[in-house]
């Protein structure tokens, strides 16, 4: 039984050890080639995009939205969304919450993406940065 639980521990690190290598290179995916920057830095992923304060700031809401995040708070330039928590087998998923800042710096906004998630449900939940910011190029057209 022991033996079986650790075995599964390591399977799921390994699985959350791939399914983030991309990010850790600095390269968070899609907003790379669709903006004009792209970084990641200690917290969270910072990407450029060629668009107003106004335009961005409605992609990033309706990312969240697309991605099941409750937008919780928002002003001008940041907002905060928080997905609901769902129940799994062993390890409940969801419950992430997600800080969006925007700073408009010329005809671009600068947009810094950061997930946090709880102690709990740590291994079963997911690292929403790249995706959000995908998105956010999507909708933006970028």
């Amino acid at each position: 039984m022991k033996q079986l639980i650790i075995a599964s521990l390591l399977a799921v690190s390994l699985a959350s050890c791939a399914s983030t290598s991309g990010t850790e290179t600095g390269n968070p995916g899609t907003p790379a080639t669709a903006t004009s920057t792209s970084s990641k830095s200690e917290k969270g992923v910072t990407a450029t995009y060629q668009a107003s304060l106004t335009d961005t700031k409605a992609a990033a809401v309706s990312a969240l939205k697309l991605h099941g995040f409750d937008i919780k708070s928002e002003t001008d330039t940041h907002i905060e969304g928080k997905r609901p928590n769902k129940v799994g087998l062993a390890v409940g998923s969801g419950g992430e919450k997600i800080l969006v800042d925007l700073k408009a710096s010329g005809d671009a906004t600068e947009v810094r993406v950061e997930t946090k998630k709880t102690f709990v449900g740590y291994a079963g939940q997911k690292n929403w940065d790249a995706p959000v910011h995908e998105a956010i190029a999507d909708k933006l057209g970028s």
